[in-house]
């Protein structure tokens, strides 16, 4: 039997760990994906409900916000329960083995971004200093050039002498 799920999609809610009573960790999150039909020039999007356990609940928890985009791979479980109002219900949703980066990389929180978003503007107005002032570099050759340069600079030289007189074969007196 093979039960695989992959998925990317954007979380519509940061992922809140909760602990249940025997102190396993576990998280629930919706994902947004979008399908792959165009109606109407738009895509839809489903809605799915994902559950994480243990260190995949922490590291969703501790890494993952609102928007971000990401890639998960798991299993999809079916589950039935009664509703406080005494009728069978049935849920579907994916239990995420592993999660990936997927996207732009965040370094800060949502938060922590909308903060210095609010004091970007006071900055602007803030006495700039003068740019120093930059010293004169000459250009380095391109390694065409360099090439060029390399080639002229050998055909200007004499051969080596490897300590090896010349031999004058004229007045040779070989048998051949």
């Amino acid at each position: 039997m093979l039960n695989t799920v992959q998925l990317m999609g954007r979380l519509t809610a940061d992922p809140e760990l909760k602990t249940t009573p025997n102190g396993v960790s576990a998280c629930t999150v919706s994902l947004a994906v979008e399908q792959n039909y165009v109606k109407n020039g738009q895509r839809g999007v489903d809605f799915i409900t994902v559950v994480m356990w243990r260190k995949t609940a922490e590291f969703a928890a501790k890494n993952f916000h609102k928007g971000q985009l990401i890639c998960l791979s798991g299993s999809l479980q079916s589950r039935s329960y009664k509703a406080k109002d005494g009728t069978n219900r049935q849920v579907l949703e994916v239990v995420a083995d592993q999660l990936y980066f997927t996207g732009d990389k965040r370094t800060a929180t949502p938060a922590q971004q909308y903060a210095s978003q609010q004091a970007a503007p006071t900055q602007q107005y803030a006495p700039q200093q003068p740019a120093p002032v930059q010293q004169y570099a000459p250009q380095q050759a391109t390694p065409t050039q360099q090439y060029a340069q390399y080639v002229q600079q050998t055909a200007q030289q004499q051969p080596q002498q490897f300590g090896v007189d010349e031999i004058n074969l004229s007045d040779d007196d070989l048998p051949f």
